[in-house]
């Protein structure tokens, strides 16, 4: 596992792939609001719901298109408010990714 301590930022792309930090997968973002660094756990959705083994939408919601964040909670929350513009592997230690599994 990589060294928890360090958190390896990497330019988010101007245009979503397949790819990290758009499959679908969690991880750390940061934004700059107003000169407030801001540092949320949080994923891409395509705009609808997505059957992962295949990366097809089989339920399109164009609306919901964009980072989100609280994935494993009852209200999760679009982060259509932030300008995303850096985003890191969240190297969470295997026990804590496994409640989450």
């Amino acid at each position: 596992m990589a060294d928890p301590a360090h958190i390896a930022w990497q330019r988010v792309p101007e245009e979503p792939t397949s790819e990290a930090p758009f499959d679908g997968e969690e991880y750390l973002l940061y934004a700059d609001s107003a000169t407030v660094d801001i540092v949320r756990l949080g994923w891409w959705n395509p705009g609808g719901l997505v059957d992962h083994s295949t990366g097809e939408i089989f339920e399109p919601h164009p609306e919901d298109r964009g980072w989100w964040s609280y994935r494993h909670s009852v209200t999760q929350e679009q982060l259509d408010f932030l300008s995303v513009t850096h985003w890191a592997p969240f190297n969470a230690p295997d026990e804590i990714r496994a409640k989450y599994a």
